[in-house]
C-alpha cells in the first residue's frame, strides 16, 4: 500500500528530506513513464498485456522495498516500482471505460468499488502494520 511507504522509509532510518527526495523522484518517473506506457499499449494494440507486464514488474519491484536498505536502495526500489506501476491504473481505467461504453454498464459503480477496495485495503494494511511493526510494511505491498 503506497501510503505506507514513507513510514517504512522512516523506520529504515531515512530523514524526512531523504523520504521527500525519494517520493519526488518516483513522481518524476511516473510523470514520464505513465504516458509512455499508454503510448506503448496503443502502439502494440495490447493494453491488457502492457498493464499485466507493468503489474508483474511492479509486484517484483515491491519486493525490493523489503530487501532495500539505506537511501540508495530505497531510491532504486521506488524508481523501479514507479516506472513499472505508472501506467497500470490508467490502462485499467481506459479498458474499463471502453468496456462500459461498449457494453453499456455504469463505470461510476466500478470506480466506486475500486475506491472502496482501496479504503478497505489501506485500513487492513494499517492495522496489520501497527501490530507487526513498520518493517512489515514492505511485505504488505
Amino acid at each position: 500500500m503506497l501510503p505506507f511507504i514513507p513510514p517504512l522509509m522512516a523506520a529504515r532510518g531515512l530523514s524526512a528530506t531523504e523520504v521527500g527526495t525519494i517520493l519526488a523522484a518516483g513522481a518524476s518517473v511516473r510523470l514520464v513513464s505513465g504516458p509512455l506506457g499508454g503510448r506503448l499499449a496503443d502502439a502494440l494494440g495490447r493494453p491488457r498485456g502492457v498493464m499485466a507486464a507493468g503489474a508483474a514488474v511492479a509486484a517484483l519491484a515491491a519486493c525490493l522495498y523489503g530487501l532495500a536498505a539505506g537511501f540508495g536502495g530505497l531510491l532504486a526500489a521506488n524508481l523501479v516500482f514507479a516506472l513499472a506501476f505508472a501506467s497500470v491504473v490508467p490502462l485499467g481505467d481506459a479498458m474499463a471505460l471502453r468496456a462500459a461504453r461498449e457494453e453499456r454498464w455504469d463505470y461510476g459503480r466500478v470506480r466506486a468499488a475500486g475506491s472502496a477496495s482501496f479504503i478497505a485495503a489501506a485500513g487492513v494494511a494499517g492495522w496489520m502494520a501497527e501490530r507487526a511493526g513498520a518493517g512489515s510494511i514492505a511485505w504488505l505491498l
